[in-house]
């Protein structure tokens, strides 16, 4: 039977780094053998639209500006903003955020 080392420790602050990289890299290719979508394992986040009137978001890293009429919110790679009228934020928590109001676009910003 073969075994594979995927990192020896060395110690030290690069040890700790480089482990690291190394793991993503696995995770990476461990996703792309069982392909399974992106945004599942890879804590991409995730925007469902209900109508015009609200917007569910999760795995979002935070809200970076908040207007009535624009709510920019991180998502990771990409800065998704929000336009509308009488936009509120119904629910935020550290995984999950609710935006009401008359949504009028959705922007991705990079």
């Amino acid at each position: 039977m073969a075994h594979t080392v995927l990192y020896c420790w060395q110690g030290g602050v690069s040890a700790v780094a480089g482990l690291k990289k190394k793991l993503s890299q696995v995770g990476q290719d461990a996703l792309e053998r069982l392909e399974l979508p992106v945004n599942i394992a890879s804590g991409v986040a995730r925007i469902e639209l209900l109508g015009s009137r609200e917007l569910y978001m999760d795995r979002h890293r935070g809200v970076l500006a908040y207007t009535t009429e624009e709510v920019d919110v991180n998502g990771g790679d990409v800065v998704v903003r929000v336009h509308g009228a009488e936009l509120q934020l119904l629910v935020m928590t550290e995984q999950e955020l609710r935006i009401t109001g008359r949504i009028r676009a959705i922007e991705l910003v990079e």
